[in-house]
């Protein structure tokens, strides 16, 4: 798991807040007496084409002209001047956030003294009025979070006053006018984030002496950054994320002494970080995730003592991991994952105390964690999965990492056991170290003391388990009311399986203790995860019947039951797949041998490894047919169910093609199939069937 991207536009609204207190001011003046009559026309205008108001915003807005109804300067978010020409005439529209639908009014232009036009959050639709040009006092025009659609008309570099552009999150398409750059040369915020918008960033960018953010990220921009964006000298923010820019990152962007924040991930950016960028003293937020950058991770990124977040996930990076990361005592988030980074993870890492995600997965890092590592008491986030990591973790690993989140080690090649300090960590929600050579037993504690514990996976180890004793953290996690996961497949597990297995969370959606030695039978309390859609206990010693209350697990999709226990569920409407697997030899399994016989005409014996391939299970309540043109097994449901006990199943005599449905596979013997409870869904899935080979 990579780090979640900086959301640019929290830091969008934190600049805005700074540069529109001005505006704010407005709506504490004093109101004049009346508007004029073209001031009271153009807001009726305006409301006249909106047509839905759920909180009725605008219920004070009459057209009723008399002493009793009040003037427009009364009205909600409408604000007025105090003094001047502007005495009584409408300076400020502030109407944010309250689900207004509907278009904007070319007649709000007529609001000629016109300052502030903030409607962001609503549901406004349709083009941007070209005519807002004639706006020449206006200075904040605030659109974002609607659904505008069209071109960035032109006649907007009218609104040659204007601080701040902000129309991110609408639907606008085509390019960036260079004119529009051009001429709002008093710009101070522009953000065009999250439309539609095509082509290339204009140079003409850099004519905006006096910006402070730049926001064009999730677009579909092309071409390359432009150089000139390095003579703002102003500019704080800079978001250019998630659009297809290409080229490399501009060495002028190092000229940029005020930037705090640059987000340039998820483009198509090549060559290395330019070394100028270590001038940036003020940036706090790195973010070049998802690009084709290669070369190393540069040790001078130690010089950015204001980081706080920095994300190169996902590029061509080699060599090792600088110390110098150790230098960055303010830093919360780091993320080098799927690079192509080796060596040892650098023992200075345990210096960032203030580091609470660390993604360092998908590379080829070796050698043990570092010690100082496990003593990040602020860590939430620890991601190392898919290296070539050794060693074991500390005895006081949940006792040092008190707010540790998630534990992602899977993947590795760490052994020893797994802490029962483990336990202590009360803030855990996901555990996974699948694939590695951890021995002994599962803490018996686990999930005593962790009620958000949701993923638990330790598939693939050498843990063990015999006794009560031993299982003991199947009944702890009863106390975890959020797990959706349990993994314990492919382990030493052994003995009889515990009742408890059935009393997890109802949220579980995936249960896995396949490839293990557990023995008993399968507790009806299964029946109880109405929301599981995997169900897999393969290859396992586990005897007895199905239990019929799997009938009401609508929602399975995939289940690997024993081949040992005789089949009685209820159809499964979602099931996709159902694998009938016998561990060991295949006596025993030819349950079906007499019925076999007398449907078919044939002597009844088990089929050898060598002929296994294909078989035909068709359960009952199902009608198969034959297709001439495939010579295929085909199924499909049958309405009323068939009256018959048992149906044998056999191997056909060609090999069926896959049909949409169903893929029932059996890895051994065939079985003999009881009648269970049938649905009468007459569009149940059509059942279709792969070969494959035994393995367990």
């Amino acid at each position: 798991m990579a780090a979640p991207p900086l959301a640019s536009h929290l830091l969008a609204v934190a600049v805005f807040l700074a540069l529109s207190v001005a505006g704010h001011a407005l709506h504490g003046a004093p109101e004049a007496a009346a508007a004029t009559t073209a001031d009271r026309h153009a807001l009726l205008s305006f409301r006249s084409l909106i047509r839905g108001d759920p909180s009725r915003a605008l219920a004070s807005w009459t057209s009723t002209n008399t002493s009793s109804a009040p003037p427009p300067c009364q009205w909600r978010g409408v604000s007025c001047g105090t003094r001047g020409r502007r005495r009584g005439r409408v300076v400020a529209l502030d109407l944010p956030g309250l689900g207004l639908l509907g278009t904007l009014s070319p007649a709000l232009a007529n609001l000629t003294y016109l300052t502030r036009l903030h409607l962001p959050g609503n549901r406004l639709h349709g083009a941007l009025p070209p005519e807002l040009g004639r706006l020449g006092d206006l200075r904040h025009l605030n659109l974002s979070s609607n659904s505008i659609q069209g071109p960035l008309p032109p006649p907007l570099s009218g609104c040659r006053q204007l601080r701040h552009l902000l129309l991110n999150t609408n639907k606008l398409h085509g390019p960036i006018p260079g004119e529009l750059l051009r001429s709002l040369r008093n710009l101070e915020a522009l953000d065009l984030g999250q439309n539609r918008l095509t082509g290339s960033i204009p140079s003409d960018v850099g004519s905006l002496a006096r910006l402070k953010l730049l926001v064009l990220e999730f677009n579909n921009l092309t071409g390359e950054i432009p150089w000139q964006i390095g003579r703002l000298g102003s500019l704080v923010g800079l978001g250019l994320a998630s659009n297809q820019l290409s080229g490399s990152i501009p060495a002028s962007l190092g000229n940029l002494s005020a930037l705090t924040a640059l987000t340039a991930d998820s483009n198509r950016l090549a060559g290395s970080i330019p070394s100028s960028l270590q001038h940036l003293s003020s940036l706090t937020t790195l973010h070049l995730e998802q690009n084709s950058l290669g070369g190393t991770i540069p040790s001078w990124l130690g010089n950015l003592s204001s980081l706080t977040s920095l994300d190169l996930q996902s590029n061509g990076f080699a060599g090792r991991i600088p110390g110098s990361i150790g230098n960055l005592r303010s830093l919360s988030i780091v993320s080098f994952a799927e690079n192509k980074l080796v060596g040892p993870v650098p023992d200075a890492i345990g210096n960032l105390h203030a580091l609470t995600e660390l993604y360092l997965d998908n590379n080829q890092l070796e050698g043990p964690l570092p010690l100082s590592l496990f003593n990040l008491s602020s860590l939430e986030m620890l991601n190392v999965q898919s290296n070539n990591l050794t060693g074991g973790f500390p005895r006081d690993l949940g006792d040092t990492m008190t707010n540790l989140q998630m534990f992602l080690v899977s993947d590795n090649q760490f052994h020893g056991v797994i802490p029962p300090s483990l336990c202590n960590a009360s803030m855990l929600q996901m555990v996974q170290t699948v694939n590695n050579f951890l021995s002994g037993t599962i803490p018996g504690c686990l999930g005593a003391q962790q009620e958000m514990l949701s993923v638990v996976n330790f598939a693939g180890n050498q843990l063990e388990a015999a006794n009560d004793a031993e299982w003991a953290f199947l009944t702890t996690l009863t106390n975890c009311s959020d797990m959706i996961l349990l993994d314990v497949s492919n382990n030493r597990l052994q003995g009889v399986l515990p009742k408890s297995i059935g009393n997890l969370s109802t949220e579980m959606t995936y249960l896995a203790i396949a490839y293990n030695s557990i023995s008993g039978t399968i507790p009806g309390t299964i029946g109880n995860y109405i929301n599981m859609d995997e169900l897999d206990m393969e290859c396992n010693l586990l005897q007895g019947t199905i239990p019929a209350s799997l009938g009401k697990l609508k929602k399975l999709n995939r289940s690997s039951i024993p081949a040992l226990l005789s089949l009685r569920p209820s159809c499964w409407p979602a099931l996709l797949l159902l694998v009938l697997r016998e561990p060991g030899p295949f006596a025993g399994a030819w349950a079906g041998s007499a019925a076999a016989s007398a449907e078919h005409g044939e002597a009844a014996s088990p089929p050898s490894p060598s002929s296994l391939g294909l078989l035909r299970l068709p359960l009952p309540g199902w009608a198969s047919r034959r297709s001439p043109s495939s010579k295929a097994w085909r199924y499909g449901c049958r309405a009323p169910c068939s009256s018959s006990s048992a149906t044998a199943a056999r191997r056909p005599s060609a090999l069926p093609v896959q049909a949409d449905g169903l893929l029932l596979r059996a890895e051994a013997a065939p079985l003999l199939l009881p009648k269970p409870p049938c649905s009468s869904d007459e569009n149940a899935a059509a059942l279709r069937f792969a070969p494959c080979t035994p393995y367990c």
